[in-house]
């Protein structure tokens, strides 16, 4: 029997809120990953260098001829290294954090071809309780300027699943839109802390597509509301909604593809306090992605990108917490029938802390991905 294709809108990955299409995995598939970011923070009176790297390992496997199960868990660790000024002397510092993220199980199943559903569920196997130096290491990668791949080590017990749908539209184009749940299991984030049991999400997505002899557009919307957060069992806290919008598109010149993405991101105001009373001010900036880059096949196996991004993080209601960062780089790829090795590099530059800081930084990867 013939496998169909099943196409569907994706929800939870936040550069793909748009419309995506798969065919049901035939061979299960293994991905091997090492990668590393480093910044270098420097401010007036400060100096901080901060290290975060992982070795994220996946597996995915098909479930009959409609579904498929992906699992995945990773090695984390990060590090930091200060050091403070003032007029007499200079002091430094340091600190680090190393152990397992949570174990996380995702599945699919298309009900029909225009019909997915999904589920997840994560296992707490990541690192909690953290200490006081321990929260440091972890403290500047919060910040969404610097795109961190893993800014919370460990939580609890999740779970969560979606719904989404798509039609054709005409011969070129596609529309379509996704629901899904998200619980957050409690858990103690610091050593000695109160156990915080994180808000429920509940997420809705709303996307179009054309494509038509190679060329790609897409466009979406998705918005995330979320529950009131509870600390020993009281409410004390309820985040704002958030608003994404996303523009992509793809198009190939000859052997040459070209690909560009705006991704922008708004947030409501906090509600915080026992009554859940609003904050004065939005705490939350307005977020901004762009990347644009290109793809060229250089011979019959090896295929090499560059791409140029931006990041700017906006003021928020108090007047506080603009960023910017630019930068760009390679990747040199290995494409094979059952096999696949990807080399990433990219450095970045920018400032953060309403520009008080200065911010340099270098990533790289290392990811080979084969079929079993």
């Amino acid at each position: 029997m013939n496998r169909r294709p099943f196409i569907f809108a994706t929800l939870f990955v936040p550069m793909t809120l748009g419309l995506g299409q798969i065919s049901p995995i035939q061979r299960s598939l293994v991905s091997l990953e090492s990668y590393a970011q480093t910044w270098h923070v420097e401010g007036t009176n400060e100096e901080q260098v901060i290290l975060e790297w992982g070795t994220p390992i996946s597996l995915f496997l098909p479930v009959g001829e409609r579904g498929q199960v992906r699992m995945a868990s990773s090695s984390s660790g990060y590090y930091s290294y200060q050091i403070r000024r003032t007029a007499l002397a200079s002091a430094d510092s340091s600190t680090s954090l190393v152990g397992l993220t949570n174990f996380r199980i995702e599945g699919d199943w298309a009900l029909s071809p225009q019909v997915l559903l999904g589920g997840n569920i994560s296992l707490p196997t990541g690192r909690t309780e953290l200490n006081e130096e321990e929260l440091q290491a972890v403290a500047l990668f919060l910040k969404p300027e610097l795109a961190s791949r893993l800014p919370r080590p460990g939580s609890g017990f999740d779970f969560g699943c979606q719904l989404s749908a798509v039609r054709l539209i005409g011969a070129d184009w596609l529309g379509g839109g996704a629901i899904g749940y998200q619980n957050r299991g409690a858990y103690t984030p610091h050593d000695g802390g109160a156990e915080i049991n994180p808000s429920d999400e509940l997420l809705l997505n709303v996307a179009l597509e054309y494509s038509r002899e190679g060329t790609k557009g897409r466009a979406a919307i998705a918005m995330t509301t979320f529950g009131s957060e509870r600390a020993e069992g009281s409410k004390h806290f309820k985040s704002g909604d958030k608003y994404e919008f996303l523009l992509s598109g793809f198009t190939r010149i000859r052997e040459t593809g070209f690909w560009g993405s705006f991704h922008h991101i708004r947030r409501n105001t906090n509600r915080i306090g026992s009554s859940l009373s609003f904050e004065p001010e939005n705490s939350h900036g307005p977020y901004t992605l762009v990347r644009f880059g290109a793809n060229e096949p250089l011979g019959q196996v090896f295929h090499l990108l560059a791409f140029f991004e931006g990041r700017w993080l906006g003021k928020n209601g108090y007047g506080k917490g603009a960023a910017s960062v630019f930068g760009g780089g390679l990747e040199g790829a290995l494409i094979f029938r059952a096999s696949e090795l990807r080399l990433h590099v990219s450095y970045y530059e920018g400032e953060t802390d309403d520009g008080t800081r200065d911010l340099r930084g270098l990533s790289s990867s290392l990811r080979f991905v084969f079929l079993l």
